[in-house]
């Protein structure tokens, strides 16, 4: 179970199916800091941030970002890409994600006092039925993109 940052190195590092050379070589560091780096026994070396970002991309696993975005009581997903025609089916997507998270933020004030009164439930119903709508149009962009790929 990855319950800390350098867990979570550990997992990028030795589980992603990349050789720790290859994997130095592709982020410019050497073999022996790579190997250290995934290492939770080792509580003296740290892992130089700037290292992160290239090592998700050469490794394309997303463990050690995903428990920075827990930590932070936050969710990360990838968005697909997308040209020609289901460029419409990625932009309904993105509005469904960006309703979500309009009522994310609503439902976490309303709840600063630990529950939710009927004026915030109020406030936070066009929300809801702006997100049901957002969900809606995507399923309908996603029956079209599927009616087109007969």
């Amino acid at each position: 179970m990855i319950s800390t940052l350098k867990d979570a190195l550990h997992e990028n590092i030795h589980n992603s199916g990349v050789p720790l050379k290859q994997l130095a070589d592709a982020i410019g560091i050497s073999y022996s800091y790579i190997a250290n780096a995934g290492n939770p026994n080792l509580d003296e070396f740290h892992f130089q941030l700037r290292h992160l970002i290239p090592l998700i991309r050469a490794t394309n696993n997303f463990s050690a970002l995903d428990h920075i975005e827990h930590a932070c009581n936050r969710v990360a997903f990838s968005i697909p890409k997308s040209s020609g025609s289901n460029v419409g089916l990625t932009n309904e997507l993105m509005e469904m994600v960006h309703g979500l998270g309009e009522l994310s933020r609503e439902l976490q004030k309303a709840l600063e006092d630990g529950k939710v009164n009927r004026m915030e439930a109020k406030d936070m119903e066009p929300l809801l039925f702006d997100l049901v709508k957002h969900c809606m149009r995507f399923l309908q962009a996603v029956t079209v993109e599927a009616e087109g790929t007969k």
